[in-house]
């Protein structure tokens, strides 16, 4: 009681007439609707933090090239069948970028699942 005392509107210089706070009642009575929905998905992501499942060895998807890094050489494909099974872009790596590639070139490909468990292309042929 000692902590809810300190913790009262007159602990901290008063609030007009508040002078104890009861045991039972919470001390804060609302959160604000950004802070609940954002702890709602801390709590839902902890429930379905199973692992992604592995990726049809021999299926092949197609996309198009979102971007690639002028810096790094690597870039990430756009698939809304990758997107929907893993909820990301896929990766795809500096050494399997087809020479001559610039961003929206649509390409064929077959993925891996990296340490992380994303998507990235571990084969790709352009789709033209």
């Amino acid at each position: 009681e000692a902590l809810v005392q300190s913790l009262s509107p007159t602990a901290t210089g008063g609030l007009g007439g508040l002078d104890r706070v009861e045991d039972d009642e919470p001390l804060l009575t609302a959160m604000p609707a950004s802070l609940e929905k954002r702890l709602s998905q801390l709590e839902s992501s902890k429930k379905a933090s199973a692992p992604p499942p592995p990726p049809p060895p021999d299926k092949d998807f197609e996309g198009s090239l979102k971007s690639l890094s002028e810096r790094h050489g690597y870039g990430f494909i756009s698939c809304e069948e990758v997107f929907k099974l893993y909820e990301r872009d896929t990766y795809l790596p500096k050494d399997l970028v087809p020479e001559g590639t610039k961003v929206s070139d649509r390409f064929i490909f077959k993925i891996a699942l990296s340490k992380k468990g994303h998507p990235q292309v571990k084969e790709i042929r352009s789709a033209v």
